[in-house]
């Protein structure tokens, strides 16, 4: 029915965390995930997701740093991600998506660094681009979509390698504004993380009198610690065990609403509620190095019109809290500052082929 397409379709647009600022949460499982829809065995799904932000606001746990703007010394964070999606169907249950990112990115902040008082001085920009990390998600329903209509759970698990550049540099001077030479740029621009990763997604909707309510929870288990990139902190200040960065764990969760406009054929909406970011310690395994652990809540508004065997998706999220949480690192609470976005750009485009 076509209040169940409407969750299907909608959940195009958030299929994986985006990035929050200084908080790495780009990249939870396959962008923007194809395989929301009920594919037939040989059949494609073929998509592309836009996401787009500019984060410029600075949070201390949840207190927002309003003198970091208002001196024009806080960190600008912009990022535009494309991720490219092929979903084929396995049988009438499960599908395999492969998810192809594609960032350019940049980071600017006023050296000196660091002062939430100090009159800014020249601001140096940072710069990365490129492939970020593949992954690969493997989906099944738990009932059969041909029989139940009205409701239905999905299941995923899969794999992220680390094809995306973790080390990037750029020729920049230190935080006082002196020596440039190359350095690492920040690690919320790094295309990848340098890890293999484990994406996991859990999918739930219920058709009730026309709506279709729904939950989705995206989790990228990241096992391995560090990946031995330098961070760029002085070697014992505040710790020397953040000297690199850490490959943390990411997640994304949504829980909404969506159903048809009758008003215009083939066009549907929804409105959710969404948490994404960066835990403090990993799942599974060591959480040491440099992170920016935090979460942000926002509301999403979707719209969603298919003609032909296309489906166009745009969802606007829109900030409502943050919170950057602190680094514990050897026993130290470490950096707890980080910037996020006030709203985000996500728009899908995803065309059904058959074989």
């Amino acid at each position: 029915m076509k209040c169940v397409f409407v969750f299907l379709a909608l959940s195009l647009s958030g299929g994986s965390a985006l990035a929050q600022g200084c908080i790495v949460g780009r990249q939870c499982t396959p962008g923007a995930a194809g395989g929301h829809e009920f594919l037939k065995p040989k059949e494609l799904q073929i998509g592309l997701t836009y996401r787009s932000f500019r984060a410029t606001d600075h949070y201390v746990g949840t207190v927002f740093q309003s003198q970091r703007r208002d001196l024009k010394n806080n960190v600008i964070n912009r990022q535009n991600i494309v991720d490219l999606i092929v979903t084929r169907g396995v049988n009438a249950r499960s599908n395999v998506t492969i998810d192809l990112p594609i960032l350019n990115s940049s980071w600017s902040s006023p050296r000196p660094l660091g002062s939430s008082v100090q009159a800014p001085g020249p601001r140096f920009v940072e710069k990365a681009s490129g492939i970020g990390d593949i992954s690969v998600l493997f989906k099944t329903y738990l009932k059969d979509p041909e029989t139940s209509h009205g409701q239905n759970i999905a299941l995923g698990i899969g794999i992220k390698a680390p094809t995306g550049k973790a080390g990037v540099t750029n020729i920049l001077p230190d935080n006082a504004g002196n020596n440039p030479q190359s350095r690492t740029v920040d690690q919320s621009i790094q295309p990848g993380d340098g890890s293999w990763g484990i994406p996991t997604s859990l999918e739930a909707y219920k058709s009730v009198r026309g709506a279709s309510f729904f939950f989705t929870m995206n989790y990228l288990i990241s096992p391995r610690d560090t990946n031995g990139v330098a961070s760029g902190f002085a070697p014992t200040t505040p710790s020397p065990s953040i000297n690199v960065f850490s490959v943390p764990d990411q997640f994304l969760y949504r829980v909404g609403v969506g159903g048809e406009i009758k008003q215009v054929a083939g066009l549907s909406g929804s409105l959710s509620w969404r948490k994404e970011g960066v835990p403090q310690k990993d799942l599974i395994g060591s959480s040491h190095g440099f992170r920016r652990p935090g979460f942000s809540t926002s509301v999403e508004p979707s719209l969603s019109y298919s003609k032909g065997g296309t489906t166009y998706t745009l969802a606007v999220p829109i900030t409502l809290s943050r919170n950057s949480q602190p680094l514990s690192s050897d026993g130290k609470p470490v950096d707890s500052n980080a910037t996020f976005a006030r709203k985000q750009l996500i728009f899908n485009i995803s065309r059904r082929v058959s074989l």
